[in-house]
């Protein structure tokens, strides 16, 4: 017999009907979270739909008169391929830009907590216009036609957007070689706006940390001792002035690879030339060769080293030290020529009879 629940109203449940009901509950609340993202994906085309979302205005257009803010963040993944003769390094980063656009604000009785997207959806909204000053391809920064994985787009309720894209940048380094290989330079990343003039919008450093390194920072050829940012004006005579941001990157270069492969072989060769004064004198073939071989070899390294630097008027630290060791083994030449020249004209006035004498 079928057990029966009554309720105040007087209406009478059977206990499988109890039962389905419950199942059913449980069935909507396991499909509403299934659907979470896909609720996600409608509000955000409700507040993209094109008859109420211009992505050619920028959120400032809704408040007359102020511009928009974008705060910016670098998380810099290495710096790699120094190259001294182009003065050009390549680096990749993330950068990330925050700005508060109220027309993506939620509406007040929904339970999205937060939008998160890829390139797709940032090309539907508006996003700042940010070029890098000293990139060589002279690509735009946040360009959305790059490939999935590279942008990402998350949405708050206020309508704060985080905009973020990993890109691989190739910059312009202008390196100074008085010292090399003791060198430090001195290297800049630029980010300018390159649409939207200062009264539209403002470039502005993340407060707290605006650059951070990860874990695993890769640098080649150089050791990272300090960065200082700063935020600036581009002044255009034809077209205004627009806003600017500057991170400047101290580097030292490592010295222990040039220690091995040119202080310490040329010191040997040097040394090496001085064992001709334990020559006979009368071994000349030996002292020439021995010369020769180690002048030609000090002229070789330092030719191959100065052709992994630009060509410029000035000398370097490296010619100081190719000039030295050259004028150390040049000078062992002649103390032997004039070694062998005393050691002739003493001969020469030896009686014939006194030099075969034992």
């Amino acid at each position: 017999m079928k057990q029966e629940v009554t309720t105040k109203g007087e209406c009478k449940y059977t206990l499988p009907t109890v039962y389905s009901i419950c199942i059913a509950d449980i069935r909507n609340e396991i499909t509403r979270l299934e659907k979470k993202w896909d609720h996600q994906e409608e509000i955000f085309d409700t507040l993209t739909d094109t008859s109420i979302y211009n992505k050619r205005l920028r959120p400032a257009s809704v408040k007359a008169g102020e511009p928009v803010i974008v705060n910016t963040s670098l998380f810099l993944i290495s710096m790699t391929s120094f190259d001294e003769i182009q003065t050009e390094y390549t680096m990749r980063v993330l950068v990330r830009h925050i700005w508060i656009d109220p027309r993506l604000s939620f509406p007040e009785n929904c339970t999205v907590t937060r939008v998160t997207g890829d390139n797709w959806h940032a090309e539907r909204i508006w996003t700042p216009l940010i070029f890098i000053v000293n990139d060589k391809n002279a690509d735009n920064l946040l360009s959305t036609s790059t490939g999935e994985g590279n942008v990402l787009l998350d949405i708050q309720p206020n309508g704060q957007v985080l905009l973020s894209r990993r890109v691989h940048l190739r910059l312009i380094c202008k390196m100074d070689f008085w010292k090399y290989p003791m060198d430090k330079q001195t290297c800049r990343l630029e980010l300018e706006s390159s649409i939207l003039r200062e009264e539209e919008m403002i470039l502005a450093w993340a407060e707290g940390e605006p650059l951070a390194l990860n874990n695993n920072f890769y640098l080649t050829g150089f050791e990272l001792v300090d960065y200082t940012f700063y935020s600036s004006q581009a002044e255009y005579w034809m077209t205004g002035n627009f806003s600017r941001l500057l991170v400047t990157f101290q580097l030292e270069r490592e010295f222990g690879n040039f220690l091995l492969e040119i202080y310490i072989p040329s010191i040997l060769f040097v040394v090496t030339s001085w064992t001709s004064f334990w020559l006979e004198i009368p071994a000349a073939p030996a002292r020439v060769s021995l010369g020769i071989t180690t002048l030609l070899t000090l002229v070789t390294s330092a030719k191959s080293t100065r052709e992994k630097l630009p060509k410029v008027s000035y000398i370097h630290a490296l010619d100081v030290w190719n000039v030295g060791c050259t004028g150390q083994k040049t000078t062992a030449r002649w103390i032997k020529e004039d070694r062998k020249y005393c050691h002739l004209k003493f001969i020469n006035k030896v009686p014939n009879y006194l030099r075969n004498y034992k």
